[in-house]
């Protein structure tokens, strides 16, 4: 604090920091959840309808997935992650629950890239390797 700023509006500016760090923590809380509800059950509506070609393409972005964490590169992960999840998600054949899977996307989407930022995985999503086994 310099001679010029009040206590108050230190106080003041910190206070909100705090409220504004608390509103990403819960907005992401609550976009992971509807994630889990919606995606799980897309998942579950995909997998039975899913073929060779269409493993073979998961894989593939599985791939440039590890390629974008390998190299640090958060947009690119972030990017090819979606990609993965809706080229699976639209063997679902459930348009109306992908678009909602999306607005949750994109709802998340500058959060992710900042804790993306903040965790610095070296690996890709060990889910992945679960829905291609």
């Amino acid at each position: 604090m310099n001679d010029t700023e009040s206590p108050l509006a230190t106080a003041s500016a910190t206070s909100w920091l705090i409220i504004f760090n608390l509103s990403i923590s819960a907005r992401c809380a609550r976009g992971k959840a509807l994630r889990a509800l919606i995606e799980t059950e897309l998942a579950s509506r995909a997998l039975p309808r899913a073929h060779l070609a269409l493993i073979d393409r998961l894989n593939m972005i599985n791939h440039e997935v590890a390629e974008a964490v390998a190299k640090g590169d958060s947009v690119s992960f972030i990017r090819r992650n979606l990609e993965f999840h809706r080229t699976l998600y639209l063997r679902a054949q459930a348009p109306a629950m992908l678009a909602m899977a999306e607005t949750v996307w994109l709802q998340l989407g500058p959060t992710m890239r900042k804790l993306y930022g903040r965790m610095r995985q070296g690996k890709p999503p060990e889910y992945h390797r679960h829905i291609l086994a």
